[in-house]
């Protein structure tokens, strides 16, 4: 199924034609960009902030290089499973596209040697650096970004989409103001869980946020994601992920940090129903919204407006799935 939503958006993202014309394109593209500064990037590529020439606007390319990564999972291993890879990522980012805490595509295209992708520019930053500038949060605010992220997932999750690498670095703040908002970005790994398919099974991911279930190969679907809800709450609250630890051979989560005696009682069932080693007891994203702990913090007119993002951001994407024929009914391309 992915496939084909892969062959339907991907036109106006540079097409897979070789000739001339389409390389001069690609060239004309990347021009049009002057860079400003790295901001990100890995083993594959870089995210910089760049202006946009034409519009005067910054922006955040990414950057994905056309070749295999040594020791990387097969999705990377090949030159084509890398093109594969940025295919898939622009389809799910046009599909979410229009989401205010979800990373905003404003374009795609391929150069010779390497695939880039044009996205709106957070500017604040990456969450995680606020923590370790400022410390933990309180809990009203650290509510607060749990409510926006909570709610960001659902989105996702209803769509059917499995981030798989949700993390503090993977959270950026949209400004640079006291009280901004988040957005989720890097849908490098990310992958479509279509209705009656089949689990995931590829381990992938950050290890210290990724679900047991992932590394266990029992195979996994939404519920990994809210794992790492549960990670990026509890690093909120106490400015360290939870820990794990052996006992008699069997791995146990530890929940031990110095702060975490000091958090309300709501707090602690908040993050621990998150953090639930069984996928199926464990808490999901539309759940959380209706924790006491997100009550008692965030105003009910705040979470109003939340569900009602959600709704006009799915009838979107739901217009968009139908406009291209599109169903979610059939196995992902690739697990």
């Amino acid at each position: 199924m992915l496939k084909f939503i892969i062959d339907r958006v991907s036109k106006g993202f540079g097409g897979r034609s070789n000739t001339g014309a389409a390389a001069d394109s690609a060239r004309r593209k990347k021009h049009d960009y002057q860079p400003i500064r790295i901001i990100g990037g890995g083993a594959q590529g870089t995210v910089q902030e760049c202006v946009h020439l034409p519009t005067g606007r910054r922006v955040a390319l990414k950057s994905v290089k056309r070749r295999a990564v040594s020791g990387a999972v097969a999705a990377y291993s090949t030159a084509a499973g890398v093109l594969e890879a940025w295919e898939r990522e622009v389809a799910i980012l046009k599909m979410v596209k229009g989401h205010p805490n979800v990373s905003e595509l404003l374009e795609a295209f391929e150069g010779k040697n390497t695939l880039y992708i044009s996205l709106e520019l957070a500017r604040g930053g990456e969450l995680n650096h606020k923590i370790y500038k400022q410390g933990p949060l309180d809990e009203t605010e650290a509510a607060h970004l749990a409510a926006t992220l909570c709610n960001a997932v659902a989105f996702l999750h209803a769509l059917g989409i499995v981030h798989r690498d949700i993390r503090m670095r993977n959270i950026l703040l949209k400004d640079t103001t006291p009280g901004s908002t988040v957005v989720l970005v890097d849908f490098g790994i990310a992958n479509v869980l279509a209705v009656g398919s089949e689990p995931l099974s590829t381990q992938i991911g950050a290890p210290l946020h990724s679900a047991p279930e992932i590394w266990d190969g029992q195979g996994y679907g939404t519920a990994s994601d809210c794992f790492s809800l549960g990670c990026v709450v509890h690093e909120l609250l106490t400015g360290a992920v939870p820990t794990w630890i052996n006992n008699n051979k069997a791995r146990q989560l530890s929940l031990s940090h110095p702060r975490w005696s000091t958090l309300s009682s709501e707090a602690k069932s908040f993050v621990s129903s998150l953090l639930r080693l069984s996928p199926i007891t464990r808490m999901t994203a539309e759940q959380a919204l209706e924790h006491d702990w997100i009550r008692k913090n965030v105003p009910a007119w705040e979470l109003k407006r939340l569900r009602e993002l959600n709704d006009k951001a799915i009838e979107r994407s739901s217009t968009f799935l139908e406009a291209n024929k599109l169903e979610l009914s059939s196995p992902p391309a690739y697990s």
